[in-house]
């Protein structure tokens, strides 16, 4: 989907509100006084910018926030209205540039640029939805080792992260025992990262990558949570060959599906393919 074709720059929006006590620094914890937020100017930029561009996107699709730099310019007080302003500036595939400015009845007092990213909804919750689930199994993990050490053996102590409990067996049957499943766990990690061209400690966000091609240079986004990859998109290339195009978007669909960016795991790779798969892993690279 060609989201060029629909959001141009030049797209604006306004929004308003009224500094109150809910949205002031001392209600927000960013500060002690009874003025406008900052935090509260950002949101308010934030729901501009998104504002206009999001009613334009097909059904099930939206944008979300990846990166903020602004400057708040001076103080508003209780009872002012604020107005934020913002206009979208470039298209880059599915990445989206801003610029958002705020006003209150005096004149400006904020300024900077803003980014956001086109994603598909349901897509975006399943995955966001992965991290509960990993939560709830930390949290059975850490509380069956609680309950069968500290729990059930008062005496159990702790010295440099060795756990010693004096004269009682049981404690030495369950550490060795929980410690084995632990590494298990590790090495099959360590697996299925290998396999996947993720590494564990990824940072979550949206990394952009270069590679070389038949005929230029391929660049992409890819986007990374501690679940893995979540979305690939090309931005720009020169592979104008039906056979090039078609290779890489063979390609993607291939890694988001099995998972992998082993080139080994690839067959009929082309040159593009491979400029491709270089992107992906520069971007990832950069995740680290």
């Amino acid at each position: 989907m060609e989201f060029a074709d629909i959001l141009t720059p030049g797209l604006s929006a306004e929004v308003e509100d009224t500094v109150s006590e809910e949205n002031t620094a001392s209600a927000l914890g960013s500060g002690g006084l009874p003025v406008f937020a900052s935090p509260a100017m950002l949101a308010l930029m934030e729901k501009a910018a998104h504002t206009s561009v999001d009613p334009l996107l097909p059904p099930g699709w939206s944008t979300v926030g990846t990166e903020a730099n602004i400057k708040h310019l001076s103080a508003t007080p209780l009872g002012m209205k604020v107005t934020a302003r913002a206009e979208l500036l470039a298209v880059d595939g599915r990445a989206l540039s801003f610029k958002v400015e705020a006003f209150d009845e005096a004149g400006k007092i904020g300024e900077g640029s803003h980014s956001r990213f086109i994603i598909e909804n349901a897509k975006f919750m399943a995955k966001t939805g992965g991290k509960g689930k990993l939560k709830s199994s930390r949290h059975y993990f850490f509380t069956f080792f609680h309950k069968n050490t500290s729990a059930t053996h008062p005496r159990a102590v702790i010295y440099g992260g060795f756990m010693e409990k004096k004269n009682n067996r049981r404690l030495l049957i369950w550490v060795p025992v929980l410690m084995g499943c632990l590494v298990i766990c590790l090495i099959i990690a360590g697996c299925m990262s290998k396999g996947l061209g993720m590494e564990i400690a990824y940072r979550p966000g949206i990394y952009e990558g270069t590679g070389q091609g038949y005929r230029g240079p391929i660049l992409v986004w890819v986007q990374v949570s501690p679940a893995g990859i979540e979305d690939i998109v090309i931005n720009s290339h020169r592979e104008n060959t039906v056979p090039g195009a078609a290779a890489m978007e063979e390609l993607l669909d291939t890694i988001l599906i099995e998972g992998t960016t082993d080139l080994d795991a690839i067959s009929g790779a082309t040159v593009s393919s491979k400029g491709f798969l270089e992107a992906v892993e520069d971007a990832l690279e950069k995740a680290r």
